[in-house]
Parts: structure tokens; sequence; C-alpha cells
């Protein structure tokens, strides 16, 4: 017959069990909140750069953030392949206005690995090269993958919700 514990001797070792699996549990939960504080603060960063080089027109800085074999899909647009179609794209985009501002706010980030999504919408102002004001704005899903360590835009999906102005 093996060894006899007392009430006492069992009962600590349940509340032991207990104390060590709440503990654990809440090291978890403070781990994961900081791993989406992470991503977070890494999409904003993104953001913010895409959102000043775009507006600054600053081409290279703007298609410097997305992979080489990305894909752009934008409202009534064929699908942009690669990092030279979007070059050509935002290329004519910024030529065609004389002043253009967007904004972004990101409404949730999740993290998989190497994957960041984030989906949110954007807003944009600006003067066609025609002197007609236009104003947008959509919804957009992107999905950032961690090249070489920089966070890159594999994907980017984008809609227009309401447009005034030029078309």
């Amino acid at each position: 017959m093996g060894p006899r514990f007392s009430l006492q001797v069992v009962v600590l070792a349940v509340v032991m069990a207990i104390v060590v699996g709440v503990a654990a549990t809440v090291l978890a939960l403070a781990t994961n909140a900081r791993a989406s504080d992470d991503a977070k603060m890494t999409v904003e960063e993104i953001n913010h750069e895409w959102v000043t080089a775009y507006n600054a027109g600053q081409l290279d800085r703007l298609v410097a953030l997305y992979t080489d074999d990305t894909l752009v899909m934008l409202s009534g647009r064929d699908p942009l392949r690669g990092r030279e179609a979007v070059r050509s794209f935002y290329a004519e985009d910024i030529k065609s206005t004389s002043s253009h501002t967007i904004s972004v706010k990101s409404f949730r980030v999740e993290q998989s690995g190497d994957l960041l999504i984030d989906s949110g919408e954007w807003t944009y102002s600006g003067m066609a090269s025609d002197g007609k004001a236009m104003r947008m704005s959509g919804n957009y899903i992107t999905v950032m993958k961690r090249v070489g360590g920089t966070w890159k835009t594999a994907i980017e999906v984008s809609n227009v919700r309401k447009q005034t102005g030029t078309q």
C-alpha cells in the first residue's frame, strides 16, 4: 500500500496546482496582449511610413514597402501584380493630381508568425490636374509579410465606399 497523505497535504497540493495554473494563464494572456500590442504598433509604423511617402509623392519610398511579388487589388481596376506594376500605378496616380492627402485608420490587426493582417478605412482628398476637387473613402485589408526581417505589403485589397468630384 502506498503512502497516505493527510487532508491538509492534499488540499495544499490542490491549492498550489490552482495557483500555478492561474499564474500560467495570466502570464500567457499578458504575453498574448504584448504580442498583440507589438503587432498593432508595427502596423501603425508601417501605415505612417506609407501615408507619409504617398502624401509626399515619394514614389521610391512608397514602392519599397511592397514585396517583389505583391498583389494589389483596387476597386474597378485589374489586379496589380508585382512591385513594378505598383510603381507604374502610383507614378500615374501622383502625376494626375496637383495635390493629394490620404489617411488611414486601422480597425483590426492580427499576427501569425511572419504575417500581419491589417484592416481599416482610408480617406483621400485631392485636386485633379484639371483643378477639380476629389474626395474618396473606402475600406482596406492588407497582408504584410516579414521579408529579411522587414515587413512588406504582400497583398492589398481596397474598395471605394464613397466618392465625390472627378472620377
